[in-house]
């Protein structure tokens, strides 16, 4: 391996720790965080007073159903009539769980304030093979909210609906409504919570209608806000990963979409209007979309990480999002339940599919328009998880070999020309650098060397190697799949567990990671004779760093996707055998010699570099003679 393939890998080596490091929040940041959180806005505060704990509102309600209790009859009626008006007939009733299911999902619905309780994904198990929840009735509260004139803040929470039906179970393009009523005091009024849905879809469709309530009737005047409080269950086998690919993202009207931290506690105020937000969990996402757009500055998003002994759930997500009226009144939104699979989140577009952390600009691009196609390809002709990517890891290094070629053959020039390089720097020893560099590059020139030709090939090969970094841990295609001893290649794979933990390592041993590193040593080690045997003063010495770089890589991977540690397995095994075949076949350093003796004899005009280090020689001359 030459230098310039060497600097290339430890580049690559560096983005991937500084990835690392730079998704962790600093010192200063978790200082922000803690100042920030001691001025939380109006808004957040608003949600977490209301949502913070089940019990506190059980309690709340429980105090004033016996404080109405030690009234009469006719004194209770007033005092409900007095605080809801017109809603005070829907303050009793029972609650009832309405189940809506399609072949997607299965929803509950509560008759008390027709909110969603529970939610399961159908074609989805947890990775310990249970069923999979999105939320549950236990971590989860949802809740309309909006304020009756006269009567102040009122709380879907607090009323009782009556379903026109015990529940829906639908197939195919089929659909159905699930209509929630209220009714009021008067002759006429009547509040619907309608829930409209399709036997093949992840969507549900809900929409708010109200008429012959005074103040509120059409929510034209009236704002609407959905309070809602989920804690995101673990589904996968390796938590810490699942919570750092957890986040809130939504998207501004006409702007990209963005996301609140990954990796700590963050909240946002929305500032314009929002097209959709989405609780993104892992493999899988609740997004909300408004057609009307989420209203700016008074919707709100919060995000809270669980703590390491936390080993049920990921994050606590926080919305408060207010909701405008469409032309004729109605309230409208719809809810997306589903996998975050590339081709069912590209079909609403809107950058939807962009909340699949595919890697930034051209290395999401390469994932989302080659690799994923690639891959799907091969699993198309039947293939297993294990041999797509072997074929895949295949087509990739072929498509390489041409920058593999010349970057061995740039880095034989060099090889052939190192013992006249050697003359050129022990007869400048210890004199000026400036000559030294001005005879080296001279003998480049002469011999038609170009000593950067081997940095393009890396450099092109590097986003190829990043794309991977970022494909494989994010397709929820390797989600639960096995091969080999690895039982998901969407995460680890274990051969043994320790029983203990080791600080930056784990608690298990990966096979896949021993393996990527074996060749990885063995790569360099093939490689090695191209590099000098010690570098430049102040410069680290290249070859120690390579040597040291497998063994770093055994740390730094050992819990990462066994898809990914396979494929660089495999790469780096073919790259080997790449080697070998060039070294064999293609290069025969003797012919090159021969060139290079060939091209001295060739007049040869100086390039412009050249001419500016022999005007800074002249000038140091010059200088020195003075």
């Amino acid at each position: 391996m030459d230098k310039n393939s060497i600097i290339g890998l430890f580049i690559i080596a560096v983005m991937i720790i500084g990835y690392s490091i730079y998704t962790q929040p600093s010192q200063e940041q978790l200082e922000t965080q803690r100042v920030e959180q001691q001025r939380i806005t109006d808004s957040i505060s608003a949600i977490e007073a209301k949502l913070k704990e089940k019990s506190e509102v059980i309690e709340a309600q429980n105090q004033t159903e016996v404080s109405v209790d030690t009234l009469n009859p006719v004194q209770a009626a007033e005092k409900e009539i007095e605080a809801f008006g017109d809603l005070a007939t829907a303050r009793t009733g029972t609650e009832q769980d309405i189940i809506v299911e399609n072949e997607k999902f299965i929803a509950v619905i509560s008759s008390k304030g027709g909110a969603l309780k529970k939610l399961t994904l159908k074609e989805y198990n947890t990775y310990d093979s249970l069923p999979l929840l999105l939320f549950d009735e236990q971590r989860s509260i949802q809740d309309f909210v909006f304020d009756y004139p006269g009567f102040g803040r009122i709380h879907f929470s607090d009323l009782y609906f009556e379903a026109n039906k015990p529940g829906i179970d639908l197939e195919g393009d089929r659909n159905d409504e699930l209509v929630l009523t209220l009714r009021g005091r008067q002759v006429g009024q009547e509040l619907k919570l309608i829930y409209s849905i399709t036997g093949n879809t992840y969507d549900l469709r809900f929409r708010i209608e109200s008429k012959g309530f005074n103040g509120f009737d059409n929510f034209n005047n009236q704002p609407l806000k959905l309070s809602w409080k989920v804690d995101g269950p673990k589904t996968e086998k390796h938590l810490p990963w699942q919570r750092q690919i957890s986040s809130f993202f939504y998207k501004y009207k006409n702007e990209d979409r963005d996301w609140l931290s990954e990796t700590s506690e963050d909240e946002l105020i929305l500032e314009q209007p929002t097209n959709w937000v989405a609780f993104k969990e892992g493999f899988f996402s609740i997004v909300l979309f408004s057609d009307k757009g989420f209203k700016p500055n008074s919707s709100s998003l919060k995000i809270i990480p669980f703590e390491e002994e936390e080993l049920e759930y990921s994050k606590t997500y926080l919305a408060d999002l207010e909701i405008p009226a469409q032309g004729n009144g109605t309230i409208e939104f719809n809810y997306f339940f589903g996998p975050n699979q590339l081709e069912v989140l590209e079909a609403y577009g809107d950058d939807l599919s962009r909340i699949i952390n595919y890697g930034w600009s051209f290395i999401g691009w390469i994932n989302r328009n080659v690799i994923f196609h690639l891959y799907n390809w091969f699993l198309g002709w039947g293939m297993s998880a294990g041999i797509a990517i072997l074929m895949l890891t295949i087509v990739i290094k072929t498509v390489l070999a041409p920058l593999m070629l010349k970057n061995y053959k740039s880095s034989a020039k060099m090889r052939v020309l190192k013992p006249e390089v050697d003359k050129i720097n022990k007869k400048f020893e210890g004199k000026d650098a400036t000559q030294k560099q001005q005879a080296t590059m001279s003998l480049y020139r002469e011999t038609g060397v170009n000593p950067l030709s081997g940095c393009l090939p890396m450099l092109i090969q590097m986003p190829v190697l990043y794309a991977m970094f970022r494909f494989f841990p994010s397709s929820i295609e390797l989600r639960g799949v096995s091969f080999l001893w690895a039982d998901d290649l969407s995460s680890y794979d274990s051969i043994l567990q320790l029983g203990f933990s080791i600080p930056m390592y784990g608690d298990h041993v990966s096979l896949f990671t021993l393996l990527m590193s074996i060749t990885t040593l063995t790569y360099t080690w093939m490689s090695s004779g191209n590099m000098p045997e010690t570098s430049q003063p102040g410069m680290p010495n290249m070859k120690v760093m390579m040597y040291i770089f497998p063994f770093m890589m055994i740390f730094f991977f050992n819990s990462y996707s066994s898809g990914l540690t396979y494929y660089y397995f495999l790469s780096t095994l073919i790259s080997i055998l790449q080697m070998w075949v060039i070294k064999e076949y293609f290069i025969d350093e003797n012919k090159i010699l021969a060139k290079l003796e060939a091209n001295k004899a060739k007049p040869k005009k100086k390039s412009k570099f050249q001419q500016k280090l022999d005007e800074m020689a002249r000038q140091q001359q010059k200088a020195k003679k003075k």
